[in-house]
């Protein structure tokens, strides 16, 4: 998982985030952010999931990584519901998100962002979905 935003999700068993419970499976998390999901942000195996320059809620060591708010302009909307069409989980100026993700983890045929703005600005790549 490249450059992703997992934010305000639940689930019935455990991991709302991500759950990995395969020891066969290894997830590698890179440039994303995992958030205010309920429950464990990353759970199961988790010996087996590896993460750099991510912002992982209630943290996750490897390379990069931080714990910190990622100032969403506006995560659950107008409606103050998450998972409508009104939240904004664009990062606000002052992010720890910004300019603080791996350009090297970028594949090359990917140059947008969810929005369609330039993947990497100011020369370094934004954590998450969008870039500032």
């Amino acid at each position: 998982m490249t450059n992703c935003t997992l934010y305000g999700n639940s689930a019935q068993e455990s991991g709302a985030g991500i759950y990995n419970r395969s020891v066969i499976s290894k997830p590698v998390i890179t440039n994303c952010i995992i958030w205010d999901n309920y429950g464990e942000q990353i759970s199961g195996t988790l010996f087996y999931t590896s993460a750099s320059y991510s912002n992982i809620q209630d943290g996750l060591s490897g390379e990069g990584n931080i714990n910190a708010d990622p100032l969403f302009v506006d995560a659950d909307g107008d409606d103050d519901i998450v998972g409508t069409i009104d939240d904004n989980l664009r990062l606000q100026a002052g992010s720890p998100c910004i300019n603080s993700g791996s350009n090297d983890a970028v594949p090359t045929d990917i140059d947008t962002d969810l929005e369609g703005n330039p993947r990497i600005n100011n020369g370094v790549v934004d954590m998450g979905a969008y870039e500032y």
